[in-house]
């Protein structure tokens, strides 16, 4: 009797439950900011048009960048990496002054599930501007509003 009680009340607040995530941001921590293996990258030289460059990070972690060969891009932000890159080329004496970009394309190593009422439950990859809504929106239509 009891058990029948407690799911009849969760039945009447999934919608709101449901509507209330859905109004929630995805807060991301620093680590899901972090570049990981097979994360996809753009990264430019301000002046030096011949230096850009779109790679996949390795298995290991290293990215390969013209004039400076393999860099660790494993763990790193988006701005670690590029002092990095700054420092490389300047050590190298290639610039004495560089300003890099780097730019995560695909966040490959970072995915959530989406599980549940949803047509295709799977993992997705998850990009720095995903919201709740866009990932339930990967999964498909809901079968729960059916």
């Amino acid at each position: 009797m009891r058990i029948k009680i407690k799911l009849k009340w969760l039945d009447k607040c999934s919608p709101l439950l449901v509507a209330f995530l859905l109004l929630l941001p995805i807060q991301q921590s620093t680590a899901a900011n972090n570049i990981g293996p097979d994360d996809v990258l753009r990264i430019s030289v301000y002046g030096y048009e011949d230096l850009k460059t779109e790679t996949r990070v390795s298995a290991e972690g290293l990215i390969s960048f013209p004039l400076i060969g393999e860099v660790d891009a494993s763990s790193k932000s988006s701005m670690e990496l590029e002092k990095a890159i700054v420092g490389r080329l300047i050590d190298g004496g290639f610039t004495q002054d560089a300003q890099v970009t780097a730019t995560v394309l695909e966040h490959v190593g970072q995915q959530v599930s989406v599980l549940g009422y949803v047509k295709t439950p799977e993992r997705y990859p998850l990009n720095s501007d995903s919201s709740i809504v866009d990932l339930i929106a990967m999964g498909g239509e809901s079968l729960f509003l059916r």
